[in-house]
């Protein structure tokens, strides 16, 4: 764990040396029914170019994601329906919103 905590730190700090902000990234993946949809949302996110960090808690269905700018929402929603599984970010759902036709009807 502490040599991961390391790697982690260095990874970081070469991010910042290359004169690119780091962004966190935080958000639900659907669809993970064990941990080891956990460790393969976590190994795809973390194969990304710019990710130095992909973390996947599989009990909460959350990710977290450190990486330059380069990494976009889109790419992580993209990276992470490759493998069969689903990203929302805050305020996000799955349904889609009601027409203007459907809220006349509500």
């Amino acid at each position: 764990m502490r040599t991961l905590f390391l790697i982690f730190i260095a990874l970081t700090f070469s991010l910042f040396s290359l004169g690119q902000e780091a962004i966190t990234h935080t958000f639900r993946i659907l669809g993970m029914t064990c941990d080891n949809c956990a460790n393969t949302s976590a190994q795809a996110l973390s194969e990304l170019i710019g990710v130095s960090s992909a973390k996947v808690d599989f009990k909460t269905k959350t990710a977290t994601v450190v990486s330059t700018e380069s990494v976009t929402r889109e790419v992580i929603k993209q990276r992470i329906q490759e493998k069969n599984f689903e990203a929302l970010f805050d305020k996000e759902t799955l349904e889609p919103p009601l027409t203007d036709a459907e809220r006349e009807g509500l």
